[in-house]
Order: structure tokens, then sequence, then C-alpha cells
């Protein structure tokens, strides 16, 4: 597959803000960038992903962005288009690595409820989310909402996916625009058909 390459922004620990791209090619990234209103050398950063201790997507932030540790030092990088697509692209080219023990476990898809906290005052607003149709978010090619539940406090969400996406979409909201908190993935259901008895389903 050729490289993919995106518009951000990115910054190394407290160094300066740089202006350029991030390069997706195999297990890692490559970010090239130059700090606006400056003379200084354009600068190249090799994110080998066997060296990234943690992934995160950073919802909080004015920009799609994430946030990883590499041999030890913190990287942000902000797309400056693509949207959450891209950051979740990048977020998962770091962490492929991470995941690589248990790949094959991760990969399996399956039907998972998870919970999440409504924010204060946000219920309303969430509502009109749901109202709209399914959020793109749970609308990809590897990943169905098969439900969704909302309540006075809290929303729980029916999801078929592979283990790595339900693990990601839980990290990022969900794409329900900010309105949820702490979402969790329920490990343990039940399923039984009539007349063979309740069986505990397989957790992962």
């Amino acid at each position: 597959m050729s490289p993919v390459s995106y518009p951000v922004a990115w910054q190394r620990e407290a160094g300066p803000r740089l202006v350029g791209s991030a390069t997706v090619d195999g297990d890692g990234l490559t970010l090239v960038g130059r700090e606006v209103g400056t003379r200084h050398a354009e600068e190249h950063l090799a994110l080998d992903g066997g060296a990234v201790e943690r992934v995160e997507l950073r919802r909080s932030a004015a920009l799609p962005s994430l946030s990883a540790v590499h041999d030890g030092r913190p990287v942000v990088i902000e797309l400056l288009t693509g949207g959450w697509g891209a950051a979740h692209h990048l977020a998962d080219a770091l962490a492929r690595p991470l995941r690589a023990p248990s790949q094959a476990a991760s990969a399996q898809v399956r039907t998972v409820a998870i919970a999440a906290r409504i924010r204060s005052g946000r219920r309303a607003e969430l509502e009109e989310i749901l109202a709209r149709g399914v959020p793109a978010e749970l609308d990809r090619d590897d990943v169905r909402c098969d439900e969704i539940a909302l309540g006075d406090d809290d929303v729980v969400i029916v999801l078929t996916a592979p283990g790595t996406s339900l693990r990601v979409l839980a990290e990022s909201g969900l794409g329900l625009g900010g309105t949820i908190a702490t979402p969790r993935v329920l490990t343990q259901t039940f399923s039984w058909r009539r007349g063979a008895g309740v069986r505990p389903a397989a957790t992962g």
C-alpha cells in the first residue's frame, strides 16, 4: 500500500509547534514540519511504532489530535485536515505494534455493550445527535451500531466490531460530540435460548 500523508501540526515535549505533514508508512509515521514565522530548517521525526509506549486520541483539543509517548518522550499531533478519520488512521498506525502479541484476539469481531455517563446538561444535545441517525464513527466498514439506549444519566451502545476498533472508539468518545464521559466496555454478557438455560458468553 502506498504511503498516505496528512497535513498536521506537531510538537515534541516542550519544543516548538511545527507545521507540515504526517506520512503513514508501515508500522509508524514520518513527521515533517517547520516552525511558522521562522527561517529554521525543516525538521523530520520518524516515529517507529515499535518504540511507542502509548497512543491516545485527544477529544478535548481544538483540532482532532492524538498524543503518543515515543522513546520515552511525548509527541502531540494535530490534524489540520482530514478530521477524526485521519486521526484514527494515524493512531492505528502507531498502535499496531502495541497490539501485535494479541492481534488475533483483537481482530476478532464481537458484539459488546459500551456504557457511558451523559455529561451534565448535555442530554438534549445527545438526543439531537442520535435523532439525526447513526454517527459516522459508528457506521464504518468495520463497525456496526446495533442499538443505542438512552437513559436520564447514562447511555448504552451495542456495537459489533473488531476488538481493536472497539477500544479506539471507547477512548475517542464514540463520535457523540463530547456529550458523554467515562465510556467503558461491559466485559461480561449472558445469552440464552428458550429451553437451553442461561450461559455466560465468551468475554475478552
